[in-house]
């Protein structure tokens, strides 16, 4: 995980720098192969840690969570909703993981191949929100905090419907066309869920 957070921080020290550019670094990220190979370790260690020891991961996660809170409370930022949506999609991705990992890999594999700019894009956002996490770390400048909350606020509401997304495709009796459309509008998103 150490040589992760290393391989990122040129890429943090970027946003950190200039929030602005989150979109730029995040294509810069997705061509760095070194850094794909570590990733794909860290995402074997968390997950190894989550098989063994879930609570304290998730103990661990929540101090976090609470620690930026309260950090962007005292700035008059709710960040509250954005942080929820980013751990529920985690958590139902380790669950799937853990519980139904066959079911996980078709997911993936039908998303990758029947959308693929929809996968691309899924993955931007992701890591998006990843950097700009990091980021806050590295700054106590008001300003820029509040230009990362906005960014991360953005790319939590659009992780949050593929999170619907993917837990539509955990299910075997929904429909093609309603997990196709499912990111794009919340009216079907509700209809699907029976949410009135």
């Amino acid at each position: 995980m150490n040589a992760l957070l290393n391989a990122l921080d040129k890429y943090v020290d970027r946003v950190v720098e200039d929030p602005g550019t989150i979109r730029h670094v995040v294509d810069d990220v997705l061509r760095d192969s070194e850094l794909a190979w570590l990733m794909i370790i860290a995402s074997q260690e968390i997950l190894s840690l989550y098989r063994e020891r879930p609570g304290e991961l998730i103990s661990a996660v929540v101090s976090d969570v609470e620690m930026l809170k309260d950090r962007f409370k005292s700035l008059g930022i709710d960040l509250s909703g954005a942080l929820e949506d980013f751990i529920e999609h985690d958590v139902l991705k380790l669950n799937l993981l853990l519980k139904k990992p066959l079911k996980l890999i078709q997911i993936i594999t039908e998303f990758i191949t029947r959308y693929t700019n929809e996968f691309e894009e899924y993955i931007r956002v992701y890591l998006a929100i990843v950097i700009l996490l990091y980021a806050l770390s590295k700054t106590g400048e008001p300003d820029k905090l509040r230009i990362m909350a906005k960014y991360i606020k953005q790319y939590a509401e659009i992780l949050d419907s593929y999170t619907a997304t993917f837990e539509l495709m955990s299910r075997d009796e929904v429909g093609e066309a309603e997990i196709h459309s499912i990111h794009r509008s919340p009216e079907t998103l509700r209809k699907v869920l029976e949410i009135d």
